[in-house]
């Protein structure tokens, strides 16, 4: 027996999805910002109190490929990082860069770097050898020797 297809979201969903996104997004970009100043601390907690949306506005961003998604993951994933939530960081890298694995940009070794150093912080050296392995590699390709 098969199961019907779930039926495409309402435009007026998706665009109020796509929104949410966006906001979580720059929101992510200005805590990713403001990390290593006097606003630091006050970001770092509203990026804490915002997880649950960020995660969904991420995972959406995920789920429709959409624009920027490598970016929003590796800003994410280092506030994660930072607030020692490694895991988490990881995995959301993983998301991203599984979504675009033919760009070629610095933003793609950014990311690759990152992820390496995840893998190796949660003890996963074999991972964390191929991921540093990808991005030197990728950054020789972009001119980008990070």
């Amino acid at each position: 027996m098969q199961h019907p297809q779930p039926a495409a979201a309402p435009a007026h969903v998706i665009e109020l999805r796509d929104r949410h996104a966006e906001y979580f997004f720059e929101l992510c970009r200005d805590a990713h910002e403001a990390l290593y100043d006097s606003e630091g601390p006050a970001w770092a907690r509203r990026f804490e109190s915002e997880h649950d949306n960020v995660t969904a506005a991420l995972a959406w961003k995920v789920e429709r490929k959409q624009h920027r998604v490598l970016e929003f993951g590796r800003i994410a994933a280092e506030l994660w990082s930072d607030a020692g939530a490694h895991a988490e960081a990881r995995r959301w890298l993983e998301a991203v860069l599984s979504v675009s694995p033919q760009e070629a940009s610095a933003l793609r070794v950014m990311a690759l770097a990152e992820l390496g150093n995840l893998a190796r912080t949660c003890g996963d050296q074999p991972t964390a050898d191929a991921r540093i392995g990808e991005a030197v590699a990728l950054g020789r390709e972009v001119g980008d020797p990070f």
